[in-house]
C-alpha cells in the first residue's frame, strides 16, 4: 500500500518517525514534528492505512497488527534502517508492536498517552465518538448540527476538519466503515506480552488529566520492563501534544536527545 508520507532529513542525523492516532493524520503531530526536527532530527511522519490520504483497505486489514506491518513496510520502502518512534494513542499501540515484532528497526519509543491496554474509560470515549457517525452529510449545516453533540470544542473542530465535500456531500476522509467495523476492536485487545519484551529505551508520556492512561497503570507499566521512564504532563489530557505543547516538546526531545546516536557515542 503506497501510504501518505512526509520527510525531513539532515545527513547523518537520527531519524524519528511520527504515528499519529485514530481518526487523525500526520498533521496532528505537526508541531511536535517540526520542533524535534528544529533540535537537529530528521523526521518521518505518515497517514495510516484509512486514515488522512493514504488509501483505504477493506475491513478486515484494519488491525493494530496490520498497521505495524505497514510501519515497517514503509521503513524499507524510505530506505530507513533504523529510527525512534513517538505515536500518540492508536499510534503509540501501532509503535509498540514495531518495537516488539522488529527491534532492530526501533531505536527508542515514545508512548504518548498510552499503554499496552486502554482503559475501559478511554474504551467507552473513543466509542461514544465513534459509534453515532454517519457516514456522510447532505450540507454543512447538518454536519455542524451533528457535531453540536460533542460537548468539546477541540474535538469538534478536529473532526470538521476531517470532512471533504465528495460528490456534492460531505464525507469523512477517514474510512468510517473499516474503523467502526475492525479497528475499534483493537482498542480493548491488551499488548501487555509485546511490551515485556521491548528491549529499547521507553518513554511513557502521560497527560496528568487522561482518561486513557491512568497514574496507577503507568507506575505498573514502569515496574514490568525496565527500559521504561516515565513523564507527566501536567495541564494535558489524552491530546498531551495539543493541550500543553511546550513541556510536551521538552519531555519528548530531552529523552531523543539523550537516546540519540551521537548522545550514545560520545
Amino acid at each position: 500500500m503506497n501510504l501518505s508520507a512526509i520527510r525531513k532529513q539532515i545527513p547523518e542525523a537520527d531519524t524519528v518517525v511520527f504515528v499519529h492516532g485514530l481518526l487523525g493524520s500526520c498533521r496532528n503531530l505537526f508541531r511536535l514534528y517540526d520542533a524535534v526536527h528544529k533540535e537537529g532530527f530528521s523526521v518521518f511522519a505518515y497517514d495510516q492505512r484509512g486514515h488522512g490520504h493514504s488509501p483505504h483497505g477493506s475491513p478486515e486489514s484494519y488491525t493494530v497488527q496490520q498497521l505495524a506491518a505497514d510501519a515497517i513496510e514503509l521503513m524499507k520502502q524510505q530506505g530507513i534502517q533504523k529510527a525512534h518512534f513517538v505515536g500518540h494513542s492508536l499510534g503509540g499501540r501501532v509503535s509498540l508492536l514495531v518495537a516488539a515484532l522488529a527491534p532492530t528497526l526501533v531505536q527508542s519509543l515514545t508512548l504518548l498517552d498510552v499503554g499496552p491496554r486502554v482503559s475501559r474509560r478511554g474504551v467507552d470515549n473513543v466509542r461514544d465518538i465513534i459509534l453515532p457517525m454517519p457516514p456522510s452529510f447532505a450540507n454543512r449545516e447538518e454536519a455542524d448540527q451533528f457535531l453540536s453533540r460533542y460537548q468539546d470544542a477541540g474535538l469538534q473542530q478536529f473532526l470538521r476538519s476531517n470532512l471533504r465535500d465528495r460528490d456534492g456531500i460531505l464525507a469523512w476522509i477517514f474510512d468510517l466503515h473499516g474503523i467502526k467495523t475492525r479497528l475499534l476492536e483493537a482498542l480493548e485487545e491488551n499488548y501487555e506480552s509485546y511490551y515485556a519484551t521491548v528491549q529499547c529505551p521507553i518513554h511513557l508520556v502521560r497527560g496528568a488529566l487522561s482518561s486513557h492512561l491512568s497514574a496507577e497503570e503507568l507506575q505498573y507499566l514502569q515496574k514490568n520492563n525496565s527500559k521504561a521512564f516515565a513523564t507527566t504532563i501536567q495541564k494535558a489530557g489524552h491530546w498531551v501534544h495539543v493541550d500543553n505543547f511546550e513541556d510536551t516538546a521538552a519531555a519528548v526531545i530531552q529523552f531523543l536527545q539523550k537516546h540519540s546516536s551521537r548522545s550514545t557515542n560520545s
